[in-house]
């Protein structure tokens, strides 16, 4: 084929918004077709899902410099050649599917499949006047 269609990103135009990317130089997909893109202008990794036509940024330019390669580890956290910092780097960042979850402050437990998935949560509401903060783990929630 001559030509091709931009499947993310914006054609010719470098930028930092989430819809635009500084030197992406690795792709990766996860098994729910969202694609990972190293953004190495950026220094970040950007989340774009299906039909989405920006992207979400899930690791920042703070955790890498002048990354480059960009691989999914079969336990679903995202494997980065971050060169300049000298060394490789995993980052969890991957769950199984977005999901609203609603809380109550009855301390019931999060489903397995999604407990790990949020690894902090910082929840402002009005409903929860003295917890304000959940912490969620792989065993539950703790007010």
């Amino acid at each position: 084929a001559s030509n091709g269609i931009t499947v993310a990103g914006q054609s010719g135009v470098a930028g930092s918004l989430s819809n635009q990317f500084n030197l992406p130089t690795s792709i990766t997909f996860d098994q729910y077709d969202n694609m990972y893109i190293m953004d190495s202008g950026n220094d970040r990794i950007q989340q774009w899902s299906p039909g989405f036509s920006y992207g979400v940024t899930v690791v920042r330019a703070t955790a890498l410099y002048n990354p480059r390669g960009l691989a999914i580890d079969p336990l679903g956290n995202l494997v980065v050649a971050d060169c300049s910092n000298h060394r490789t780097v995993s980052f969890g960042v991957i769950c199984r599917k977005f999901m609203l979850v609603t809380i109550s402050i009855d301390n019931r437990l999060l489903p397995a499949d999604i407990q790990d998935c949020i690894p902090k949560v910082a929840l402002l509401s009005p409903i929860l006047t003295e917890h304000e903060r959940i912490i969620v783990n792989s065993i539950g929630i703790y007010f």
